[in-house]
């Protein structure tokens, strides 16, 4: 019998719901310590990085989003930040797929 089958039937057998309550506490800690991690300010890099997208004229919607963020709040989240990264991706995607011109 492999050992960690071994190590999962001693816990079954001494807590019944011990390793159920273990994985759910942990994965509880993994999302409060990533929604935690989403509202800390960004660094001075991701700061510039806003302010340049805020600059550019290539991709309209990220700029005014950008532009709408730099100008409302204080500061600046992890999470809208990745917010505005994640608009620019999807423009970006979008002006890849636009169709080719065809020539009569």
């Amino acid at each position: 019998m492999p050992l960690s089958h071994q190590f999962y039937s001693f816990f079954r057998r001494a807590l019944p719901y011990g390793f159920d309550i273990a994985v759910l506490a942990l994965m509880l800690a993994i999302v409060i310590i990533s929604y935690r991690s989403l509202q800390h300010p960004v660094g001075a890099t991701q700061f510039q990085h806003l302010e340049l997208l805020a600059r550019q004229q290539v991709y309209p919607h990220t700029q005014a989003m950008t532009l709408k963020l730099l100008r409302e709040y204080d500061y600046i989240s992890y999470g809208q930040y990745l917010k505005v990264i994640h608009a620019q991706q999807y423009e970006q995607r979008q002006a890849q797929q636009l169709p080719a011109l065809h020539r009569d």
